[in-house]
Formats: structure tokens, sequence, C-alpha cells
């Protein structure tokens, strides 16, 4: 159990906002708290707690919050502060930057990955920049990562 200060409210945690699966959200999300979508996000999602994308879950546009678990559909950039977990059933567009990373096998990633608190930086700077100074044109723009000049090479996933 973490201990919070004497007045402080706030707990990360707990989940204080829910996207249901019916529910269509057009426009940016700022939770201060943790969030969970089952239904389709189209805008940009900061949380300062936890970002859980349900399997039926969609967003198109970028996550910036301290984790993040995939179990749907990402179109956009994801910064992660300290943890970035995608599930099995995952699929990520975009960009994706965390201190930590958790893959389960079969997970989607089309993309750049950085793991360093320099990658996290540079990945939400460029996220509140666009929050700051332009509107969701139906999809992210590019992160600012280096470009692989080959391709990467597959990491095996198991034994046979």
């Amino acid at each position: 159990m973490a201990l919070q200060k004497r007045g402080d409210t706030r707990n990360n945690d707990i989940m204080s906002t829910i996207l249901g699966v019916d529910a269509t959200l057009e426009g940016n999300l700022n939770v201060d708290g943790s969030v969970r979508v089952d239904g389709k996000l189209h805008g940009n999602l900061v949380s300062s707690g936890t970002v859980t994308i349900g399997k039926q879950g969609r967003l198109e546009g970028n996550i910036k919050a301290d984790t993040v678990i995939v179990g749907g559909k990402v179109k956009g950039n994801i910064s992660a502060k300290t943890k970035l977990v995608l599930e099995q059933t995952s699929t990520i567009d975009g960009d994706i930057a965390a201190k930590q990373l958790e893959v389960a096998e079969g997970a989607g990633l089309n993309g750049h990955c950085g793991m360093s608190g320099q990658a996290v930086d540079t990945l939400s700077k460029q996220i509140e920049s666009e929050l700051n100074g332009s509107k969701i044109q139906g999809k992210p723009q590019g992160a600012t990562l280096p470009i692989l000049e080959e391709e990467p090479t597959p990491v095996p996933t198991g034994s046979n």
C-alpha cells in the first residue's frame, strides 16, 4: 500500500474515468487519475495515472500517462513515464516510449520504440506540443524518434 501525504486525496490507481463500450468521444481527454477506454476515442489522452485500453477499446490519437496498458487498438504515439504493457490482443500503429516495456506474444506494433528516459521525454514533449498547438486531423503526426535504416530483427518469443 502506497503512503499518501496528509490532505492529498488523489490516488492515481483508482479508476476515476471509464469510457464504456457503447461510447464514442471526439476530442482530447485530460484525466487527473486513471482512465479506462472500452469504447472509441478520437483525440489525445493525457492522464496522471494509468491508462487502460480494453480489448474492445479504440483510440485514434496520442497517449501520455504514467502507465499504459493496451488490449485494443491505438493509432497514435504512446509515452508511458513508468511502464507500457502490450497485451496479446493489442495493435499499435505509432511510436512508443517507456522506461519499462512488457509485450505479450501476439501483440502488434507498427512503429518505433524508445526505452530510455530521454525517449520518454522527447515523445512526451511532442505530444504536449500537439495538444497545445494543433487540432486532431484524423491521424496523429509522426514522432521525432530516430528512424531505422534497416528492418529490425525479429525477437524469438518462446521455446520450441
